[in-house]
């Protein structure tokens, strides 16, 4: 019997992941059958089985496809960008992101999946959940520094709560797509970043160094 291609096997599986995460959005993860994940991806519920043995590891997949497009949101600058120009630009990009389509849904999955390891008292999720959003403010903090240390972000500024406040920032945009699409994220960033522009601009001893 002639060898499945990977590459087949891969494609399978994300189009998997994409028609778990359409369903799951609707429905809830508890709510949702792995039926209607097999109808809504054009395959049948043994084929879906073949990937996935049940639907926690389903749903724990879609998990961790969403986190890992979270860390990707934050680290997709360039390492030899000037400091202080990737400090701003990751930010901006991260948040243009929420103007993509798929960032409702996804914003919907990962507060399920947050909300049901809660009810649940699941802690070892939300101590991995914890661990990457850590991973993240620590990458974030590090651009930070990198900018503190070129002079170009002034010493006064806690790099490790300034991060926390725009991955914090960041998540409240999300929740906020969610209720209202409208919404304005760039303009909003764009303002938080002036206030941050301008201490800079303010120039002076407050620029030297890192902390």
């Amino acid at each position: 019997m002639p060898k499945v291609p990977e590459a087949y096997l891969e494609a399978r599986r994300s189009a998997i992941l994409e028609a778990a995460r359409r369903a799951f959005t609707r429905k809830g993860t508890q709510t949702t059958t792995m039926v209607e994940i097999a109808e809504e991806a054009g395959l049948t519920p043994g084929a879906i089985y073949r990937y996935f043995p049940n639907k926690e590891r389903l749903i724990a997949a879609c998990f961790d496809a969403n986190a890992e497009d979270v860390i990707g949101h934050w680290q997709n600058i360039s390492p030899d960008s000037d400091p202080v120009a990737a400090t701003l630009d990751f930010a901006r990009k991260a948040v243009e992101w929420l103007d993509t389509p798929a960032a409702r849904t996804d914003t919907i999955l990962h507060l399920e999946y947050v909300l049901d390891m809660a009810r649940t008292n699941d802690t070892a999720g939300l101590a991995a959940l914890k661990a990457e959003n850590d991973r993240i403010v620590g990458d974030v903090e590090e651009r930070v520094r990198a900018a503190q240390a070129a002079g170009g972000l002034p010493h006064t500024v806690d790099a490790r709560r300034y991060a926390g406040a725009l991955f914090s920032f960041y998540w409240g945009l999300r929740l906020r797509r969610v209720i209202d699409p409208t919404v304005e994220t760039q303009g909003q960033l764009e303002q938080l970043l002036l206030l941050f522009l301008k201490e800079r601009a303010a120039g002076g001893e407050g620029m030297v160094g890192s902390r």
